[in-house]
């Protein structure tokens, strides 16, 4: 099974847990916001195929508008390089990198909304952030 889901934005991880546009609150995303209804949720990090990625959901009015992958880890490894980093996402996400030397930000429309891989300001790390479009 595909770990993105390029027609709904779903997301697969290797242990079963699914994120999607307009996913309902449930079990660790509510437990996280304690009873509210928004706000931003960091999940510990999920295996996908050769690693592991950080999931932040952005949460509006009790359900997932947007999801931000970082990578945490490439084969077992802590991944020491941006460039590597990047790649991985670009895999993950079944795509090629349109500008690997410079890094530049990507923005990718898509039926469920768009994914914007860009480089956190504070950071410098890279990550793609999925955001769905209202229906």
């Amino acid at each position: 099974m595909a770990f993105l889901n390029r027609d709904t934005g779903e997301l697969t991880f290797s242990d079963g847990t699914r994120l999607s546009a307009g996913l309902p609150l449930e079990d660790e995303l509510s437990q996280r916001l304690n009873g509210a209804q928004s706000g931003v949720i960091r999940l510990q990090s999920r295996s996908v195929q050769g690693g592991r990625l950080v999931p932040i959901c952005t949460v509006e009015g009790g359900a997932v508008q947007s999801v931000t992958l970082c990578v945490s880890s490439i084969g077992g490894k802590e991944p020491r390089t941006s460039a590597r980093q990047r790649a991985f996402l670009f895999a993950r996400m079944g795509l090629e990198d349109p500008c690997p030397d410079t890094q530049d930000c990507v923005r990718i429309l898509c039926p469920f909304g768009e994914m914007l891989f860009v480089n956190d300001p504070h950071t410098l790390r890279p990550e793609v952030r999925l955001t769905f479009t209202a229906r």
